[in-house]
């Protein structure tokens, strides 16, 4: 009898909609009638259990950190002997169903990334779960490839990449962009976490800017919004914190990643949309 995959026990515990009811009768017999494959799911489900503490439907709490690091989802406490099982399955009925490719936690912040792949569309989905994040936020992810020089250099260098995500912490990422199996394999990432946004409103007749609400999960931090010809300068003062570094526009579907310089970035009106735009600062 073949052996469910780590990430199909997974899916089984915290995410059965996603099989199909062959796939789920075929997983349920198999912790019933190994061992391993009943400790395994055993600690997925105390793992999901103290998780399932935070409500993500509340409003967000503050975070205890706007930069967390997260790493592949450990499982060493299972057993001593390393956990290997069989990588065949039943293929699915459901072409176009997404499967669990890898999972990122981090168990100090309470915070998983999970790593899906599947659909009619080649590209993989991070889904971001904590609950220090609105359905409306926008997050971030920096990656890097580590390259070793050649020659008399020989230094690591680390070429860096950043992923901007949908409202609510969804990043969607082309395969061409980057492979699945490359994200799944990543050793270790940063998601970043706004530390302020706000709520900008232009008005098409005069190209005056105004905005109605400013949230932040810092009590130090003020932004300040000037309109000059057809440029927006934002300022942002953090007394002794540290200064964001990074400003993502949102306009309907459309996003764009700026850096800001000194606590300072200026953006051409015509960035934002046509009457509200959301920015969102970064460390």
């Amino acid at each position: 009898m073949l052996k469910p995959t780590e990430k199909q026990i997974e899916t089984y515990v915290r995410f059965p909609s996603d099989l199909t009811d062959e796939e789920k009768v075929w997983i349920r017999q198999a912790i019933l009638q190994d061992r391993e494959i009943q400790l395994l799911a055993d600690w997925y489900t105390e793992f999901y259990r103290t998780f399932d503490q935070i409500d993500i439907d509340l409003k967000k709490t503050r975070p205890p950190a706007f930069i967390i690091s997260l790493t592949p989802l450990q499982r060493s406490a299972i057993s001593k002997s390393p956990f290997i099982l069989s990588a065949d399955s039943p293929e699915s009925s459901q072409s176009s169903r997404q499967k669990t490719l890898q999972t990122f936690a981090s168990e100090e912040h309470k915070t998983l990334v999970r790593v899906l792949k599947g659909g009619k569309r080649k590209r993989s989905q991070l889904h971001v779960i904590s609950g220090y994040i609105d359905k409306d936020d926008i997050l971030l992810i920096k990656t890097g490839e580590k390259i070793r020089g050649q020659g008399q250099d020989e230094k690591v260098k680390v070429k860096e990449k950043i992923l901007v995500s949908d409202p609510g912490g969804i990043f969607k990422i082309d395969e061409q962009d980057i492979p699945s199996g490359q994200i799944a394999e990543w050793p270790s990432f940063d998601l970043y976490l706004p530390v302020a946004s706000i709520k900008v409103f232009k008005d098409p007749a005069t190209g005056s800017v105004t905005y109605d609400t400013f949230a932040s999960d810092r009590q130090n931090t003020t932004i300040q919004l000037d309109v000059q010809d057809s440029s927006l300068h934002v300022t942002v003062d953090a007394s002794d914190e540290p200064l964001p570094t990074m400003l993502v526009t949102r306009s309907g579907d459309t996003k764009e990643l700026l850096p800001i310089t000194g606590g300072r970035c200026t953006l051409n009106l015509e960035r934002l949309g046509e009457v509200s735009s959301d920015l969102f600062f970064f460390l």
